[in-house]
């Protein structure tokens, strides 16, 4: 994928953080427990600019992206619920998830990955057609990382897959 951005001579981008592009990624069911994107010179040069087409000094750099789910759980996808996404799991083996297998699951976001502190969601799991959505207020309003995390157990651990 090659993404080029081009603006008339003199005109720039306004100063700040700003997004230029959104990009949004199927996560295979086939995917181990992470996958990355990578960034390079390929199709396209990586490079910014100033207004008068002069090279300015920037770095790149991939990431990779943790999808944690709990055992016999798999990655569907993401799909836009009223111009929201919605990230959707379902069984390993590709039968219907019922409501008993929902019971002991939390759902915990954040917009920073390298934050330890993630913020729990409450009644954000929906069963739709034997799958499992994730229905997150703060979906839409940038970058949002989730995990599902089976519920303290009863001998006072907390599981997280």
């Amino acid at each position: 994928l090659g993404i080029v951005l081009a603006m008339q001579p003199g005109q720039t981008v306004p100063a700040g953080r700003v997004t230029l592009v959104n990009l949004a990624f199927n996560v295979s069911v086939n995917a181990a427990s992470t996958t990355g994107v990578a960034l390079n010179s390929s199709p396209v040069v990586e490079e910014i600019t100033d207004a008068n087409a002069r090279r300015l000094p920037s770095m790149f750099v991939g990431q990779t992206f943790p999808i944690q789910l709990p055992a016999g759980f798999s990655a569907v996808g993401v799909t836009l619920v009223d111009g929201v996404p919605q990230f959707t799991f379902g069984n390993d083996d590709g039968s219907a998830v019922n409501a008993g297998q929902l019971a002991d699951l939390e759902v915990y976001a954040t917009s920073d990955i390298a934050s330890s502190n993630w913020t729990r969601l409450d009644n954000a799991l929906q069963l739709v057609n034997g799958k499992v959505r994730i229905v997150d207020p703060g979906a839409g309003i940038g970058l949002r990382f989730y995990q599902v995390r089976r519920a303290a157990s009863s001998n006072g651990g907390s599981q997280s897959q």
